[in-house]
C-alpha cells in the first residue's frame, strides 16, 4: 500500500496502479482465509480505487469505492469502535 501511495506521489499513476492491485490481490486472498485482514483490504481497494481516479478509470474507481464501504460497513456493524471512522473515511471516497 505504501509503495503505491509513494509512486502515485512521485506522478507515477500507472505504477502506482500496479502495485495497488497487487495489494488488493495479496489482502484479498488473505481476507479469505482470515478474517482479520478485511481492515486492510479494505484500506487496499481504497487505495486502488484512488489510483484508479487518478488514470482516468472513473467508474472503476466507484466501483472499487464502493465495495470499500461494502466490506468498512459489514466491519462497523459487528464493531463501531473500532471501525466506525474507517466506514467514515471510505464513504467519504465516494464523493
Amino acid at each position: 500500500n505504501n509503495h503505491a501511495l509513494y509512486l502515485a506521489s512521485a506522478g507515477e499513476h500507472s505504477g502506482a496502479l500496479k502495485a495497488a492491485q497487487e495489494a488488493v490481490a495479496m489482502y484479498s486472498r488473505l481476507a479469505k482465509t482470515n478474517p482479520a485482514y478485511e481492515p486492510d483490504l479494505a484500506t487496499s481497494i481504497n487505495n486502488f480505487a484512488k489510483s484508479l481516479s487518478e488514470t482516468g478509470d472513473r467508474p472503476g474507481a466507484l466501483k472499487a469505492a464502493q465495495e470499500a464501504v461494502a466490506i468498512c460497513r459489514s466491519l462497523a456493524k459487528t464493531n463501531p469502535a473500532a471501525y466506525e471512522s474507517d466506514l467514515a473515511i471510505s464513504m467519504n471516497n465516494l464523493v
